[in-house]
């Protein structure tokens, strides 16, 4: 299976040490699951995006510091990307980091 990480923001450096970035997290997770499969992170707050919704099998997204109602211009192509991957009933599933 083939897992697009939509990352919308990065980790703050200074809590890098407890878990790593987000694609580290995401991966040492989907492992613990006993999944095969290959994980593509696409940078979205950078203006990242799969070439198209068919690139991967499902998307993972995350949280941001920015609102979707921020006028940014990688936010209104976010919006267009997940409207695109509703359209395409294609699996979509967030994730919330915790600190500990």
């Amino acid at each position: 299976m083939r897992l697009g990480l939509l990352q919308c923001d990065v980790v703050d450096p200074s809590f890098l040490r407890i878990d790593g970035d987000y694609s580290e997290m995401i991966h040492r997770l989907l492992e613990k699951q006993e999944l095969k499969f290959e994980l593509s992170t696409y940078n979205v707050h950078k203006g990242e995006l799969p070439a198209s919704v068919n690139e991967c099998d499902a998307y993972i997204g995350g949280g941001a510091r920015h609102s979707v109602l921020d006028e940014k211009e990688w936010i209104q192509k976010f919006r267009d990307f997940v409207s695109g991957l509703h359209a395409h009933k294609k699996n979509l599933s967030g994730f919330v980091s915790v600190i500990r």
